[in-house]
């Protein structure tokens, strides 16, 4: 009987601990210890409530997270705030991006000033330095021309004009006489031309002289009269004209002896002749001496140092004599044509 008593007070006793068991659990929200159908206290209290309060149930049906408070209609237009502040970013972003635009204008019109001061500067320094750097302008071919004239003139009433003399005796040669030879020759290569003329000076029958006149302060100056040029042959007086890359030069020698120079025009001397080569040919001397540029030495070095002066040059000679007539008049004719060229004919 004891023992009946105590097993269903221990009946009693786990019944009572389930159901305590069932609560606890089910107010935790937990998973486990529920049996189909059953419910908790907390739900039991939550029936209550809904059934007190039908309004909320509804809110809930329809609101099930009620964590957004958003006005609908607020959705709809956007924040107020935060279009103002979008209006406002638009605006400070158009604002910023104009005052970017007017800045860079700003700078490229600086810059495009810069540069064109810069450009305007360089132009004038350049000019200024054209300018400075400029040589003076050469005479004109008329102001050279019409002083040459003047010493054609003068010269023709001294000695005649260029003419073929008929020998006065048989056996005497034909020859040129008179201002025989007038050329125009750029000596020293500056693009202004000299004036060179070969000529029979009074008493005498051949041509003895040439001269050589330079344009200088609005006149013809006599820069060279000197003894025709005999280039090594028998008593074959003539013009030698000796033209290399760097100036044109004269031949000049004594006849008979060979001894001679070679001469061109510099302004920059005194004399407005500069003399590059001088020699003395023992051809036909006693002692057989040959000297180049003050240089003794033997005939063969001495024909190497003239062959070394000519190499490359372009050399006319003009003979006056021991010719056919047809080759004086062609010298004549070159004579009248530079003669009418200068006076303008």
């Amino acid at each position: 009987m004891k023992k009946l008593t105590a097993l269903l007070l221990a009946a009693v006793l786990v019944l009572a601990l389930s159901g305590c068991t069932v609560e606890t659990l089910g107010d935790w929200g937990g998973i486990g210890g529920m049996k189909a159908g059953e419910t908790s206290a907390s739900e039991t209290a939550e029936a209550s409530k809904e059934a007190e309060d039908p309004q909320a149930d509804d809110e809930d049906a329809a609101d099930p997270e009620v964590t957004d408070t958003t006005d609908p209609a607020e959705d709809e237009e956007g924040d107020p705030a935060e279009e103002t502040d979008g209006e406002a970013g638009e605006t400070n972003d158009e604002t910023t991006g104009e005052t970017e635009e007017s800045s860079d204008e700003e700078n490229e019109s600086e810059e495009s000033s810069d540069a064109a001061e810069e450009e305007g500067a360089d132009e004038s320094t350049d000019g200024s330095a054209d300018e400075s750097t400029d040589e003076p302008e050469g005479p004109s071919e008329e102001e050279v021309f019409a002083a040459f004239a003047d010493v054609i003139a003068e010269l023709e009433e001294q000695c005649g004009e260029g003419e073929i003399r008929e020998p006065e005796e048989e056996e005497d040669p034909v020859m040129l006489w008179g201002v025989a030879v007038v050329r125009l020759i750029d000596m020293n290569k500056d693009g202004v031309q000299e004036l060179y003329v070969a000529c029979a000076e009074p008493g005498y029958v051949y041509l003895n002289r040439q001269y050589l006149y330079v344009y200088e302060d609005g006149e013809a100056v006599q820069a060279l009269r000197a003894m025709i040029t005999n280039d090594g042959t028998e008593i074959a007086p003539c013009t030698m004209i000796v033209d290399k890359e760097e100036a044109v030069y004269l031949g000049i020698g004594a006849p008979f002896n060979l001894d001679g120079k070679y001469v061109t025009v510099d302004l920059e001397e005194d004399e407005l002749i500069r003399t590059d080569v001088e020699y003395q040919a023992g051809y036909m001397s006693e002692d057989d001496k040959f000297i180049f540029n003050g240089e003794e030495m033997t005939m063969n070095e001495f024909e190497a140092k003239q062959d070394e002066f000519l190499d490359g040059a372009e050399i006319t000679t003009i003979y006056y004599l021991d010719m056919t007539e047809e080759e004086m008049n062609t010298v004549l004719e070159a004579t009248q044509e530079t003669i009418a060229q200068i006076r303008g004919e």
